[in-house]
């Protein structure tokens, strides 16, 4: 999304992600940023999603994490490719096995590799945890065109009548 010329500060970048009236708002100041949300959900076909979409080497990371701990790194790593292909400005039409993310929902968020040379691992930061509000088990990550990047996290009031 872009703001309309009237409004615009050059400077300005956002993306937006909302699922069942909670939503995650990224702000950049220069830099071109995504940003994904997923509330807790048993997802059965992680498995198949995971052999379609990631990357070899991602699937392999997934494999060798314990069997309980999975399905939530596949939603760890989802959130993180998503925010990444947001960032691009190309959504899903950008291949989600052309790069990959860390999966280990307990380790650092860091985009592994991409095999797009006009956007570089190196060239990204990435955010992801769970979000600071109350839904225990959702994930949430951010990806910005930036290599130094200070995040900060901010509530807001009700949303949809449920607090956070």
């Amino acid at each position: 999304p872009r703001l309309a010329a009237a409004m615009a500060r050059p400077t300005l970048d956002f993306n937006l992600s909302h699922c069942e009236g909670w939503a995650l708002v990224g702000l950049s100041d220069g830099a071109a940023i995504g940003v994904d949300i997923e509330l807790p959900r048993p997802v059965s076909d992680w498995a198949v999603l995971a052999a379609q979409h990631f990357a070899p080497a991602e699937q392999q990371a997934l494999a060798a994490l314990p069997a309980d701990v999975r399905e939530d790194a596949f939603l760890a790593g989802w959130t993180r490719k998503e925010a990444f292909v947001k960032a691009l400005g190309g959504g899903l039409a950008v291949a989600l096995d052309s790069f990959e993310v860390t999966l280990d929902p307990y380790g650092p968020a860091r985009l592994a590799s991409s095999s797009d040379p006009a956007h570089p691992a190196a060239a990204f930061s990435l955010w992801a945890g769970r979000p600071p509000w109350p839904m225990p088990g959702g994930w949430a990550a951010a990806a910005v065109r930036a290599r130094a990047t200070q995040w900060r996290l901010y509530r807001c009031g009700p949303l949809h009548g449920r607090e956070t």
